[in-house]
Parts: C-alpha cells; sequence; structure tokens
C-alpha cells in the first residue's frame, strides 16, 4: 500500500481577533462577504514557491489549504500570520503564540489524517 500526500490543511490560531475588513484591503486577492459567510477568503497566497488559500475567521482562527509539502505549509501559514500583524490586521491580546494542527489528505481513500495517524501508517 502506498500513500500520496496530495493536499495539507494547516489550523492555527492568531494571537488576537482579525480585523477582515481591513484584511481585505492590506492583503491581495482576498474578499469578505459577511452575509454569504464568516470568513475572509484569501487565494493563491505565494510564499516560498508553495501556494495556498486561507479561510481567516475575526475570532483569530485560520485553516490554510492547498499546501503539498507539510513543513513548507507550516511556514507559508507562520509568515502569512506575521504579515497580518504587521499590517494592523489582527488585534493583539489573548493568546501569545500559535497553535498548529496539521493533518493530511490521502489520495488512496480520500480521508483525512492527523499527523499522529500518519506516522502511525507508516510505520506499520
Amino acid at each position: 500500500m502506498s500513500f500520496k500526500v496530495v493536499n495539507v490543511v494547516v489550523k492555527m490560531k492568531l494571537p488576537g481577533k482579525a480585523d477582515l475588513i481591513k484584511l481585505t484591503g492590506a492583503v491581495p486577492n482576498s474578499s469578505y462577504s459577511p452575509e454569504s459567510f464568516p470568513a475572509a477568503v484569501v487565494k493563491d497566497y505565494e510564499h516560498d514557491g508553495e501556494r495556498v488559500s486561507f479561510l481567516v475567521f475575526s475570532s483569530g482562527n485560520v485553516i490554510c489549504t492547498g499546501g503539498k509539502d507539510p513543513e513548507k505549509a507550516k511556514r507559508v501559514a507562520k509568515a502569512f500570520a506575521k504579515a497580518l500583524m504587521e499590517k494592523g490586521v489582527v488585534e493583539r491580546g489573548g493568546r501569545s503564540s500559535h497553535r498548529w494542527r496539521t493533518s493530511w489528505r490521502c489520495s488512496t481513500s480520500g480521508r483525512g489524517l492527523t499527523s499522529r495517524g500518519l506516522r502511525r501508517l507508516w510505520r506499520t
């Protein structure tokens, strides 16, 4: 049995709340339509050769999807969070560090696996 990583999803929590209206003015390829979806959508954000998309919620939760390599996707998400803080999109408060949860989607089964589940599969 072989596995191929086809999509990496990174979930993180920003160190404060996000101003989604300010985000749409500060980040290219972003849109926010609160009457249809509660998050701002950032499409085709590129950093270090990795192109991903983000969902940014006002609570500070961020979903990054579309990565091909787990470590690169994490670096892109971290760079995106840093850019948001530098542009004043994130209102400081609450948490002082990022929390990460990474999952992979496998092409053979189509089900999402957490990093623990993937390591368990690799060991067998």
